[in-house]
Parts: structure tokens; C-alpha cells; sequence
């Protein structure tokens, strides 16, 4: 489908750290070439993967929806957002991983309990 897509993609910038109103999720100039790397095209991502596929990318690159910036913060792909492309981005790159932040609350379960854990 598109080169190099198994290697791990740049930070997601959350769209309330810069420019308002923004649906990049594009954070530096090396982040630029890692996602152009990947063959993905960090700017304009779209609510939906129709919408997404409807406007092709520069270079022919995959354009990112709103699931797909989820899917990369790990999110699970039936979670839901609410407000404008730009608001649920900041929310996606303003919030922690799922994966990251269950490990804590385990780690924070297990110490409140007396008991070692190891992630």
C-alpha cells in the first residue's frame, strides 16, 4: 500500500499548541521527513477515512483521519470524540496513551496494595 508504514511515527503535535483551527498534526521539519518516510501526510486530516481518501495528498502519500491519529495514540477503534477535526486532534495529542496510562493505574493499584508489579 505505501512504503516504510511498520516503523513508528513522529509525536502527534496537538492542534491546541499551535496555529488555531489547525489539522495538522505535523510538530517539526524532522517530523516532516519521518512522516513523508512513512508515506503518510501529516497535514489536513480529515473526520472520517471517506473524507480522507476523497482528497488525495501530495506525493500520493495516505492521508490521516481522526481514527487513524487515535489508532496511533492508542486508542481503540470504536472510541468516540466530540467537537471540530482540530478540537478532537488537540484531544488525541494532549492526552495520554490508553496503553500508557492503564500500565500506570496498574502499577498505582498494585503499590496501594503492598504488592510489586512489573510492567
Amino acid at each position: 500500500m505505501f512504503g516504510g508504514y511498520g516503523a513508528l511515527a513522529p509525536t502527534l503535535r496537538s492542534a491546541f499548541t499551535g496555529k488555531r483551527n489547525t489539522t495538522s498534526v505535523l510538530n517539526s521539519s524532522a517530523g516532516q521527513k519521518a512522516w513523508g518516510n512513512l508515506g503518510i501526510w501529516p497535514n489536513g486530516v480529515q473526520a472520517n477515512r471517506e473524507k480522507a481518501s476523497a482528497f488525495p495528498a501530495k506525493y500520493d502519500h495516505f492521508r490521516l483521519s481522526v481514527q487513524d491519529c487515535a489508532l496511533l495514540q492508542g486508542f481503540p477503534e470504536d472510541w468516540r470524540f466530540a467537537g471540530a477535526v482540530y478540537q478532537v486532534l488537540g484531544q488525541i495529542g494532549n492526552s495520554v496513551a490508553p496503553p500508557v496510562a492503564y500500565q500506570v493505574a496498574k502499577a498505582v493499584a498494585f503499590a496501594l496494595a503492598g504488592k510489586q508489579h512489573h510492567l
